[in-house]
């Protein structure tokens, strides 16, 4: 899930404004690093894919959630 949506930031970062390049920006974490992009119409950096927490799935349903998988 998250390399589609690094693609999906890739391709649009790409598509975006005449032949200019996207921004970007690495900050690391206590789980690895994160990259956002920036908007250029706000002037901010959106983060996505942020790893929170492991998805309580199977028989884990209605447990609570676990650290994130780094």
């Amino acid at each position: 899930m998250k390399n589609i949506i690094l693609l999906c930031l890739t391709v649009a970062c790409a598509a975006s404004a005449q032949s200019e390049a996207c921004e970007s920006r690495t900050v690391q974490t206590a789980q690895g690093p994160v990259r956002g992009y920036k908007n250029d119409d706000k002037d901010i950096f959106f983060f996505y894919g942020i790893p929170y927490a492991t998805a309580p799935t199977g028989t884990r349903k209605f447990t609570a959630t676990a650290e994130a998988v780094k």
